[in-house]
């Protein structure tokens, strides 16, 4: 399975508000553990949202490590995405920073000092807003609440249309430990989040995503 599928989906102290913790993670592919991620959410004064993913999957043939970050504005509509794809075993590296406009989205990508600019169109009129992105870090949706939007596949550098559904509050067990959590389904797979919008696990095609306590 190509890694990057595996990308998909903080507290307050007494007194002084307590910075967002990063959560840390298991990553399992085709049921064996494939490496570890650790993830970074937060909300910003002007009511928007950044979101850092860092991932190293190792096997014996093969070591990557990959850096993701997104800045969402209070909409759900992006304003950045980047992405950098480290392959340890080959010694390659490749990033992609995709910036938005009303024209769709701009791609650059630097692949082993080699740099291409790509267009990525979109009518002004397609619904890019996912407040799907706030579920719980600043909203609460109601069960059975849906939300369409275009997004960019940072693989495949095109817009998808993604639907997201909020399933309801659901009881899962995480490394024998019973946890209460929120289910949600989309194209892309089935999360299961805590109350802080924070992923607890991540079903994927041939894999998980799980959270280390």
């Amino acid at each position: 399975m190509n890694p990057i599928r595996l990308i998909l989906l903080l507290g307050l102290a007494q007194g002084a508000p307590k910075p967002p913790a990063p959560v840390k993670m298991t990553v399992y592919l085709n049921g064996r553990v494939a490496g570890a991620a650790t993830m970074l959410q937060k909300l910003g004064a002007d009511g928007g949202k950044s979101v850092q993913l860092s991932m190293e999957l190792k096997s014996e043939s093969l070591a990557i490590n990959l850096r993701q970050e997104s800045t969402y504005d209070k909409t759900g509509r992006p304003i950045r995405k980047f992405q950098e794809t480290h392959n340890v075993t080959l010694k390659t590296r490749k990033t992609v920073v995709v910036t938005f406009d009303a024209a769709g989205a701009n791609a650059v990508i630097d692949e082993g000092g080699k740099r291409t600019v790509k267009k990525i169109p979109l009518p002004e009129t397609a619904v890019r807003e996912d407040l799907s992105e706030f579920w719980f870090v600043r909203d609460v949706p109601k069960p059975g609440a849906v939300v369409k939007a275009n997004t960019v596949n940072l693989e495949t550098l095109t817009w998808e249309l993604v639907t997201t559904t909020y399933k309801g509050p659901v009881d899962i067990t995480i490394a024998g430990r019973k946890v209460k959590a929120h289910r949600t389904e989309s194209d892309r797979g089935v999360a299961f989040i805590d109350a802080q919008g924070l992923p607890l696990r991540l079903e994927l095609p041939n894999g998980a995503i799980e959270r280390v306590w």
